[in-house]
């Protein structure tokens, strides 16, 4: 029961950062495609907005593969998907794994579950952020200048060491090691 419990609530944060992580990268969109009708209104958040503003190519080529990474990657770590849509979870971790060939192609299984539960973690800390930032909107006692990079080192090393607990957790507890096996096997037939 605790188990199905624990697993519950990491699931519940896993889809709240990912949705965060999804508006952001839309209405970051939304305001370098329509900046009257869904820029900031206040100074610091306009001055956010310009800035991304300057650089749309690149900023384009960041947000949209990080929109896809944050609707994909999650589907990796659904079992029913992986069992009965073997060809979607190949495809799509091959999408997420661009910058990391070497990982995606190991047989070692358990270490590929491994990275690609820390290398999601990574990627939720550009979603754990935006509440990090907003609580310093909030509080108004530092600029964006001065609170951005502790925004973004705290938001990347909180889900960091979640994805290490999480690793630490289920390694203890040998969750998914036959399903694991099962899908190298079917890999190594494929």
């Amino acid at each position: 029961m605790t188990q199905r419990r624990t697993s519950r609530w990491v699931w519940a944060g896993v889809i709240f950062l990912s949705v965060i992580g999804i508006a952001a990268a839309t209405r970051r969109t939304l305001v370098l495609f329509w900046p009257e009708q869904f820029g900031g209104k206040f100074p610091p958040a306009a001055a956010m907005d310009a800035g991304f503003a300057r650089h749309l190519a690149l900023t384009m080529v960041h947000i949209i593969p990080g929109a896809v990474f944050m609707i994909l990657a999650p589907l990796q770590f659904v079992p029913a998907i992986r069992a009965k849509h073997l060809s979607f979870h190949r495809w799509s971790g091959r999408l997420l794994f661009v910058s990391g060939l070497v990982i995606g192609i190991s047989e070692e299984v358990a270490q590929h579950r491994e990275w690609v539960i820390r290398m999601f973690g990574i990627g939720l800390g550009v979603a754990t952020t935006r509440p990090i930032v907003g609580m310093f909107f909030a509080f108004r006692k530092l600029t964006p200048h001065e609170f951005f990079g502790i925004a973004f080192w705290l938001g990347f090393t909180i889900t960091f060491l979640a994805a290490e607990a999480w690793i630490g957790y289920t390694r203890q507890r040998g969750i998914g090691v036959q399903a694991q096996e099962s899908m190298a096997d079917r890999s190594l037939v494929a």
